[in-house]
C-alpha cells in the first residue's frame, strides 16, 4: 500500500521538487486545500515498477481504441467479457478494450475560453477533430462524462462517449445548493413513489435518441450522478406521514426484514446501513429496466457512486447487481485503496469516473486561481500532478476488475459555485497543454495492455 502519511520534514527541502526515495516510490507533497499544512506521501511512479520494461508500449489498436492482436466476437457494439481471471470491455468490432477516457471534455463559454476557442479552432467541428487528435496522441480513446457529446460526434474519427443522464436527482424536493451533491428534504430518497416510473421513462425518451440506439462510438450510459444513497435514512422514512409512498415502502421493507411487530425502537445501525442498498437497488433496477427497453445496444454504467457510498457494501453491491460497469468518483485518498474491497464484494467491472489533483504552482502564477473549490488534492507542481496519475492508475491496473477511468478535466474550471478558477485541467483555460501532467498521462496510458500483461503474468495475443 502507498497510502501512509509521512511525517512532516522542515526547511528547504519542502520547497523543492520531491525526489526519488528509493527503487520504487516518490515522496509528493500534497494538501486538500489552500489552507492546510502539506504532508508528504510515497508515490509509486512507471520508472518505479521494478521489473518492469520501459522501452516496451502498446501494440497497434483498433479503430476504436482496442487491442488489435486480441480479437473476441464483435457485436457491433461494446460489452463486458471476463478473460481468464480478469475483466475488459470488447468494442465494437470484437477488441480487447479499457476505456481511457477526459470527464468534461467539452466547449467552454465565457473569457478567455471563447477568445482561445476562436483563435485555435473555429468551429465546433475544427475542435472535435483537433481534440480527438489531442487525446489519441496522449493514449485517450473516449471523453468521460459531462463532456460535449454532440459536438465530440462531429469528428470525423469521433473518441468513444459516455453519457451521463439525470433520471432521479431532479426527482422530489430537494433541499441542497445548485452544484452540489444532490439531497432530498428529510433525506428521503423518494424511489418508492409510483410516479417515478414515469418521470424516469419520459427522460430516458428524451436523452436516448434512435440514432443514438444504434450509435457504436457510445460505450454506454450512466444514469444519474452521485446520487447520495447513504443518506437514506430509515427512521426519517418511518416518520413521514402514513400516506406517504415512501413510508409505507420502508415499512414493507423493515417487517419482511424483521417480522410484523417491529418498532423504530427496533431499528440498529446495520439496518440503517443495508436500508441504504435496499433503496439503491430499487433505483438500479427500475432505471436498468427503463434504459434497457429503450436501448438494448449499449451498457449500464451505474451512477458514479461517490463518499460513504463507495464504501458500503449494500450500496456498491446493488450497483454491481444491475449494472454492467460500477462507475466511481473516488477523492480524499492518496490511492484507490477501496479496490480490494470492491473485488471482495462482487465480480463486477468498475471504472473511477472522476479523480484528479491540482497544482499549486498555477495558483501562485496567477492569483486568480484559488484551487479552493473541489475535493482533489493539491500538490506543488504540474510534475507532481503527473506522478499522482501514475500512482493512481497503476494501483487501478492491478485490480482485475478495473475496465479503465475517466480523468477529472479536460480543462481548467471556473467553479460557478464558489465564483474562483481552479487547476483540475488537462489544458489551462486557453486550451494549452501542461506537458508535465500530459507526459506523464501518455506514459501510463500507451502501456495499458501490456501493463496489465506484466501484472498478470499473461499474454492477451489470441491465436
Amino acid at each position: 500500500m502507498f497510502e501512509k502519511p509521512i511525517a512532516l520534514m522542515a526547511g528547504l527541502f519542502l520547497l523543492v521538487t520531491p525526489v526519488q526515495a528509493d527503487d520504487e516510490t516518490f515522496i509528493v507533497k500534497a494538501k486538500r486545500k489552500p489552507a492546510n499544512e502539506w504532508r508528504e506521501y510515497e508515490t509509486r511512479i512507471l520508472s518505479g515498477v521494478e521489473g518492469y520494461d520501459m522501452a516496451r508500449t502498446d501494440t497497434q489498436y483498433s479503430r476504436y481504441g482496442g487491442l488489435l492482436r486480441s480479437k473476441h466476437e464483435a457485436t457491433g457494439f461494446f460489452y463486458t467479457k471476463k478473460v481468464g481471471k480478469r475483466w475488459f470491455f470488447i468494442d465494437p468490432d470484437g477488441y480487447l478494450f479499457i476505456k481511457k477516457g477526459v470527464s468534461a471534455t467539452r466547449i467552454h463559454d465565457g473569457e478567455p475560453y471563447e477568445t482561445a476557442f476562436a483563435k485555435k479552432y473555429g468551429t465546433a467541428k475544427g475542435w472535435a477533430d483537433q481534440t480527438a487528435e489531442l487525446l489519441r496522441e496522449y493514449g485517450y480513446n473516449g471523453a468521460g462524462g459531462f463532456s460535449g457529446d454532440k459536438d465530440l460526434l462531429l469528428a470525423d474519427d469521433a473518441l468513444i462517449i459516455s453519457p451521463v443522464f439525470n433520471l432521479l436527482r431532479s426527482y422530489g424536493k430537494h433541499n441542497s445548493p445548485q452544484g452540489r451533491p444532490v439531497r432530498w428534504v428529510d433525506d428521503v430518497i423518494p424511489v418508492f413513489d409510483p410516479e417515478l416510473r414515469d418521470y424516469m421513462e419520459k427522460r430516458v425518451a428524451n436523452y436516448i435518441t434512435l440514432d443514438m440506439v444504434n450509435n457504436p462510438k457510445i460505450i454506454g450510459y450512466m444514469s444519474d450522478n452521485e446520487l447520495g444513497f447513504y443518506h437514506a435514512v430509515l427512521k426519517n422514512y418511518l416518520t413521514q406521514d402514513a400516506d406517504n409512498p415512501n413510508y409505507k415502502g420502508a415499512w414493507k421493507w423493515l417487517r419482511a426484514r424483521k417480522g410484523a411487530d417491529v418498532s423504530l425502537g427496533d431499528i440498529t445501525e446495520a439496518d440503517e446501513i443495508d436500508f441504504m442498498g435496499h433503496v439503491a437497488e430499487v433505483y438500479y433496477k427500475l432505471a436498468t429496466d427503463i434504459i434497457r427497453a429503450r436501448d438494448p445496444n449499449h451498457l449500464i454504467m451505474g451512477t458514479r457512486l461517490h463518499g460513504a457510498g463507495k464504501r458500503l457494501e449494500p450500496i456498491y453491491k446493488a450497483s454491481a447487481k444491475y449494472n454492467d460497469v460500477v462507475t466511481v468518483n473516488y477523492y480524499n485518498s492518496w490511492g484507490p485503496s477501496l479496490v480490494s474491497n470492491w473485488e471482495q464484494w462482487a465480480d463486477k467491472p468498475f471504472m473511477i469516473t472522476e479523480w484528479y489533483v491540482k497544482g499549486q504552482d498555477i495558483a501562485d502564477a496567477n492569483p486568480a486561481v484559488t484551487n479552493y473549490s473541489g475535493a482533489g488534492w493539491i500538490v506543488p507542481t504540474q510534475q507532481d500532478r503527473g506522478h499522482f496519475y501514475e500512482h493512481f492508475t497503476l494501483k487501478m491496473l492491478e485490480s482485475p476488475i478495473n475496465v479503465g477511468w475517466h480523468w477529472y478535466r479536460y480543462i481548467d474550471q471556473f467553479d460557478v459555485v464558489d465564483q474562483t478558477e481552479v487547476n483540475k485541467g488537462m489544458l489551462d483555460n486557453t486550451y494549452e497543454n501542461y506537458p508535465p501532467l500530459m507526459d506523464a498521462m501518455k506514459r501510463i496510458n500507451t502501456r495499458i495492455y501490456d501493463l496489465i500483461e506484466f501484472f498478470d503474468g499473461t499474454d492477451l495475443t489470441t491465436k
